[in-house]
């Protein structure tokens, strides 16, 4: 569910300005921006309905909250309003589904109009604060740390060594062993001083390019 929406219905979501730890899933479509010139807006925001209705299924079926969109992105979080044990192991199951159904959906000519939609998705378990950030006429809620900015920067990885699911350390160390991940080693972000260890789904046809890009 939406967190605004948990709000509105009375459901608590507690420890507002408290830090906790939560699994974060951030997913953005590839080559938004180009398709976005050449269709008329309406076909750009049918586009993204069909998408975002899709992936909001699957999202809210592995108990994920919806923070925000950011225009062809989503954020996620597992783990709030409620922290559980498997946090990160529903959210690693999310990505493999949202993955899996784009592939559907592309078989089955839904996203003809643009040749098909190809889409990354990060995720990453980190301490973050839970807050209503705006100002007196609009107040948004949601989560602030670094967490958040490693998880945006590592979707942004995915772009670059051609594969859709990329996972951190920190999410793969609390991954049961159902899940065959591969270690990719060391990876150093656009924009960050440290290295964060990553993972990727065992079989990826990225390994070759990613082991080359690795440190």
């Amino acid at each position: 569910r939406q967190a605004l929406d948990m709000v509105a219905d009375g459901i608590a979501l507690d420890g507002a300005g408290k830090e906790r730890q939560v699994t974060l899933l951030y997913a953005d479509i590839r080559g938004f921006t180009s398709f976005s010139e050449r269709l008329a807006p309406e076909e750009v925001v049918a586009v993204l309905n069909d998408y975002f209705t899709e992936m909001m299924e699957i999202l809210f079926e592995h108990r994920g909250t919806l923070m925000s969109f950011v225009g062809d992105a989503l954020l996620a979080v597992f783990g709030l309003p409620n922290r559980h044990r498997d946090d990160a192991e529903r959210a690693l199951v999310a990505a493999i589904a949202m993955r899996d159904r784009l592939a559907w959906l592309n078989a089955n000519n839904v996203f003809d109009v643009v040749g098909g939609l190809q889409m990354g998705v990060a995720l990453h378990t980190g301490r973050v604060v839970t807050a209503s950030i705006g100002a007196p006429q609009r107040l948004e809620y949601t989560v602030i740390g670094d967490a958040v900015n490693t998880v945006v920067r590592l979707e942004e990885a995915t772009k670059a060594l051609s594969t859709e699911v990329l996972i951190s350390g920190t999410s793969a160390a609390q991954v049961g062993p159902d899940h065959a991940l591969t270690s990719c080693g060391t990876l150093q972000l656009r924009g960050r001083r440290d290295v964060l260890d990553v993972y990727m789904i065992e079989g990826s046809d990225a390994w070759a390019e990613l082991s080359g890009a690795i440190h």
